[in-house]
């Protein structure tokens, strides 16, 4: 009786072990998985945008413009 009472805590144990290290498993590929979504469209707004707007030059730095003489 006490050695069965031995085998199921043990058992139990090992299975609550098992659930936790899926459960963390599930939730890191949960994360990584929304990451991942929301990286995705996010880049190709940054993409698009850098497509559509002008490349303005600005003011040259003072290095350069001491050099041009200006």
């Amino acid at each position: 009786m006490a050695v069965r009472a031995v085998q199921e805590a043990v058992l139990l144990l090992v299975s609550v072990a098992v659930l936790r290290r899926v459960a963390v498993t599930v939730l890191v590929a949960l994360v990584v998985l929304v990451v991942a979504v929301v990286a995705v469209p996010v880049t190709a707004l940054v993409v698009a945008v850098a497509h559509v707007l002008p490349v303005v030059p600005g003011p040259a730095p003072a290095a350069v413009q001491v050099a041009k003489g200006d």
